[in-house]
């Protein structure tokens, strides 16, 4: 699934966006994968839909944990930073959602 996002550069937030593919999400944190290299320990800046069909969203800042080099590009493990409670709902909604459709 395509995803897109902000890179924060100290206080501020780079307005260019990026483009990665989620590749899995948990309830504290995602793996993406994108094609150019972000070092250890950056952040990230996303947006996320707090419902299926709304246009309602809400920021996640997630920071890399892992990082490993692949064939097509980089594979970033993250952990979430700074999420409210309504997106925190809106991803375990969605997980379990996709527990229950397996």
């Amino acid at each position: 699934m395509p995803v897109r996002f902000q890179i924060p550069s100290g206080k501020l937030v780079l307005p260019e966006m990026q483009q990665g593919e989620l590749v899995n999400i948990s309830y504290h944190g995602i793996l993406i994968t994108t094609d150019f290299y972000l070092p250890p320990l950056s952040e990230i800046k996303m947006k996320v839909a707090l419902e299926f069909s709304g246009d309602r969203t809400t920021d996640i800042y997630a920071r890399i944990i892992k990082s490993d080099k692949r064939e097509s590009g980089y594979e970033y493990g993250m952990e979430s930073r700074s999420i409210d409670q309504e997106a925190q709902g809106a991803i375990k909604r969605l997980i379990d959602l996709l527990l229950t459709a397996a």
